[in-house]
């Protein structure tokens, strides 16, 4: 009895760990694509573990800054707003692949606009 009662719990700890979600991360390469009618603009931002980050849009540069990821809170400056203005956003995971930014607090309207309710889809890990 005392054998099953010990594999019980463990096999109950077992499935909560299997079922817990692993955390997230921003680091790689995500992009966010957007049709007007003036055409297509593609934005790619690239995460880094370094805690640095690049925006590219339509394959030029178009910003750099540092940022600060965690427990979904994402801070993050840039030289376009000036490094001392920072943003706060929270980026709510659709799916370990894609995410959607929503603000919390940013005095930057250019950043702001943005990057407010934007998604963006995870690109796969360049060979």
């Amino acid at each position: 009895m005392k054998k099953m009662l010990i594999g019980s719990v463990l096999a109950l700890a077992a499935g909560l760990y299997a079922f817990t979600e692993a955390p997230h991360t921003l680091q790689g390469r995500w992009e966010n694509v957007t049709s007007t009618k003036d055409g297509t603009y593609r934005f790619l931002a690239v995460f880094r573990a370094d805690d640095t980050y690049d925006g590219f849009m339509n394959g030029k540069a178009f910003l750099t800054g540092k940022y600060h990821f965690q427990n979904d809170t994402l801070t993050l400056s840039d030289h376009i707003c000036q490094e001392g203005y920072t943003g706060t956003y929270f980026v709510q995971f659709v799916t370990p692949d894609s995410l959607v930014f929503r603000l919390i607090n940013d005095t930057c309207s250019i950043r702001r606009e943005g990057t407010d309710g934007v998604t963006f889809k995870r690109l796969p890990v360049k060979p």
